[in-house]
């Protein structure tokens, strides 16, 4: 597994000037990609629910990372910038580590699996983690 020292390396993590604006259009993004999740997940499209309930993460993350001044191109790398940044420090709770990995993978699968393996029950714990991630980036955006 990368860690985020081997990220900024590789360039996968890249340094810019901090940009609130970017943070905030990444953050309504997020906001729109977890409404697109409720509707799918209503209409019990469970696999769409999943992969925009990833979506909704990665854009609150990238939210984030455009307010610290950086760029990423690896969704590994960005939620390794998340625990480097956020959960270490004890501003995101712990559990979204794993959470975001969880979710980055189950969306890898549905996207380029060769089974189905999304159920109700997976969308809806996808789905929830979605709605709480946003919720604590949001307060450090807005803070």
């Amino acid at each position: 597994m990368i860690d985020f020292n081997e990220c900024l390396e590789k360039r996968l993590l890249r340094k810019e000037k901090p940009d609130k604006e970017k943070a905030l259009i990444a953050v309504n993004i997020s906001e729109e990609r977890l409404m697109d999740a409720e509707i799918s997940f209503e209409g019990e499209v469970f696999s769409a629910a999943i992969l925009l309930s990833y979506a909704s993460m990665f854009h609150a993350s990238r939210a984030l990372l455009f307010k610290d001044g950086f760029t990423e191109r690896s969704h590994i790398c960005l939620i390794e910038f998340i625990k480097e940044k956020y959960i270490k420090k004890g501003l995101i709770e712990s559990k979204f580590s794993s959470l975001l990995n969880n979710a980055r993978e189950e969306r890898h699968e549905i996207l380029y699996g060769l089974q189905r393996t999304e159920t109700k029950k997976d969308s809806e714990l996808v789905l929830k983690t979605a709605k709480e991630y946003l919720k604590e980036v949001k307060k450090i955006i807005e803070s």
